[in-house]
Order: C-alpha cells, then structure tokens, then sequence
C-alpha cells in the first residue's frame, strides 16, 4: 500500500483526509435520500426562503406558520435569499435535489 501512495505522489495525511470524506459522504446525504422533507431547522428556513420569493425578494417582518403568532424574520438573510432565487428559478424545493445535506 505504501508502495501504490508512494507512486501516486499522496502522502499518507493526504490519503487519511480522502477516506475520510469517502467515508462521510454517505453519512452527511443520508437524510436526503431517506426523507422527502426538511429535517430539523430547514423547514422554517425554507418557509423563510418560500415567502421571501412570494414576496418578491422583500423582506417581510414575521413568519406566521411558526409557534403561536409567528416569529419575527430576526435571521441573516443571505442564505435565505439564496434559496429563494433557487425556489423562484425552479418553481420549488426539494430537499432530494439540495446539493448540501441538512442536519437533524
């Protein structure tokens, strides 16, 4: 083995980090792939991002669908405006086609 690292030019730190990754990925994408939903926050992130692109990329004040009487839109909106290009250019969000895996 260190013969075959040694002729690809990868140290053994190099090779570590890879199988690491390897070894994470299916890990890190196993809620996309098991769940046709948001998991955790990304729900209300996504509500977020769904009313923003109603709105018309305005920031609106409070999401009502959130606890008693809503939450106010206290969130940096970066993320969220980015998903909702995303919404807007697609027409929706699915969480089986999200590049990025969501966390429980």
């Amino acid at each position: 083995m260190r013969e075959l690292l040694r002729l690809l030019g990868w140290s053994n730190t190099k090779s570590a980090f890879l199988a690491a990754i390897f070894a994470s990925v299916p890990l890190l994408f196993s809620n996309a792939f098991l769940y046709g939903f948001p998991m955790g926050y990304a729900g209300l992130f996504t509500q977020m991002a769904q009313q923003i692109a109603d709105a018309n990329f305005v920031l609106p004040s409070m999401s009502p669908f959130y606890g008693p009487g809503g939450i106010p839109f206290a969130y940096p909106p970066l993320g969220l405006y980015l998903l909702a290009v995303f919404i807007k250019l697609t027409g929706k969000y699915s969480q089986r086609n999200s590049a990025f895996p969501n966390f429980p």
